[in-house]
């Protein structure tokens, strides 16, 4: 009995091990295998695809830190080349905060993006030599594009936000369609109701006809309000942090963190 005892308390760490490498493994390798294919949606000029597909595996748990900066960048060089270069800044910054030694080949990447990636570079520095700092999501609603002009939603879908995005494109789906059904009703109420030979029923179908009279109203009037929402909230969503600046100096006490929030 003792013997087996001692075979199982051998047995049962190395079944544990023996099932959780290959899991760690293969966790290993689909962060990998994410980043390559982001990568080659942007070699191939698939830009926003390879933006969208970045931000979901971004939400994803679990990534490590060298994942992330490959998903990072890849995501910065695809805004850029959709001359969406004040987007690009946050994940150039995030790169930075996971690690400040990161650099770009100068020989495999394009001026422009140096030029942004080096702007970004002398702010985030800027911090460890006491200097003001501003994060550069603070200017990341500068541009807008058509989308958001067309229809509520349809620029936060655009930017990765599906939550809202979703949110404002049932709303506005639901108050068209409403429009639509009232005014189709009202012009078939107004017929009926002017066909009407009685006082008493053209009073019961002028009730009905002003129902949807005003239906139309308030569904017109919704999306009205629908769009202005989804206008300010576009402008003034600040991409990947809320607005700030800040100061680092120091004090007898030692360093000193100093931040300012806008609203």
């Amino acid at each position: 009995m003792i013997g087996l005892g001692k075979s199982w308390s051998v047995f049962l760490p190395c079944m544990i091990l023996s099932t959780a490498v290959p899991s760690l493994a293969q966790t290993a390798g689909l962060d990998d295998s994410e980043a390559v294919k982001i990568r080659q949606l942007y070699e191939s000029g698939s830009y926003s695809s390879a933006e969208l597909e970045g931000r979901r595996d971004l939400d994803q748990p679990g990534l490590n830190d060298s994942v992330r900066v490959q998903i990072e960048k890849y995501i910065a060089f695809s805004l850029i080349a959709q001359d969406r270069s004040a987007f690009a800044e946050p994940h150039f910054w995030n790169i930075l905060q996971r690690d400040s030694s990161f650099a770009l080949d100068p020989q495999l990447t394009s001026p422009k993006i140096l030029n942004i990636f080096d702007k970004v570079r002398q702010n985030f520095f800027a911090a460890r030599t006491s200097l003001p700092i501003a994060h550069p999501g603070a200017s990341g609603r500068s541009e807008v594009s058509f989308r958001t002009a067309l229809f509520p939603g349809w620029e936060q879908l655009h930017d990765g936000r599906s939550t809202s995005g979703y949110a404002f494109i049932a709303a506005g789906g639901v108050e068209v369609f409403g429009f639509i059904y009232c005014d189709v009703q009202r012009r078939s109420a107004r017929n009926s109701y002017l066909s009407a030979n009685t006082p008493s029923l053209a009073a019961s179908r002028y009730t009905v006809y002003n129902r949807y009279y005003k239906g139309e109203i308030y569904s017109a009037a919704a999306f009205g309000i629908t769009y202005l929402l989804s206008e300010v909230e576009v402008l003034t969503f600040q991409g990947d942090g809320d607005r700030y600046s800040g100061r680092i100096s120091a004090t007898a006490d030692g360093p000193l963190l100093s931040l300012s929030f806008g609203f």
